[in-house]
């Protein structure tokens, strides 16, 4: 099963948006791959849709302090870059802030950079948080103001965001 939703920010009007895959601040103009998790810095944009996949095959609803796999949705995924499951890119490391990009491995229970939890963190928003050896060593990600609103652990700040329900396809909730 997976649930389909856009990861739009908590409080609108607060100067920014839902997240999407892109280029953060100061890119290398022959960069390629991987994209980049980021914010939209307009309030009205919704974002790309996401898709949560969790790590239990058979499990049918997604829980606080499920582990997931995230990844953005392409209808037609077309050009040369086409990764779409996120990671903490460079982790296990040392420098922080840590960006999440979008060249992890989707289901790969090894590969513990691409492994997240949703945590609720009021009575309508929810924060994500990166799990990478399961729910007893978490971090929240944050987002880096000064790299082009680039989604990150490490930044000192929290992202709360509400689920938009996409339409076209998904689970009804998250419970």
């Amino acid at each position: 099963m997976k649930l389909q939703v856009l990861c739009g920010a908590a409080i609108t009007g607060a100067g920014g948006g839902g997240v999407f895959r892109g280029f953060g601040a100061g890119h290398d103009a022959n960069f390629v791959c991987p994209l980049q998790v980021v914010q939209s810095g307009r309030d009205m944009y919704s974002g790309m849709p996401v898709v949560f996949k969790p790590k239990a095959a058979k499990q049918v609803e997604i829980t606080e302090s499920s582990d997931v796999n995230i990844e953005f949705y392409i209808d037609n995924p077309s050009g040369i870059c086409n990764n779409t499951v996120w990671e903490v890119e460079g982790f296990p490391g040392h420098d922080m802030p840590m960006y999440l990009t979008t060249n992890g491995v989707a289901g790969n229970v090894m590969n513990v950079a691409s492994w997240f939890q949703i945590k609720k963190a009021e009575s309508y928003w929810y924060k994500l948080m990166f799990c990478p050896y399961g729910e007893h060593i978490c971090t929240d990600i944050g987002i880096d103001y000064t790299a082009g609103r680039r989604l990150a652990i490490g930044t000192g700040n929290t992202f709360n965001l509400v689920f938009i329900k996409d339409t076209n396809i998904g689970i009804k909730s998250i419970v």
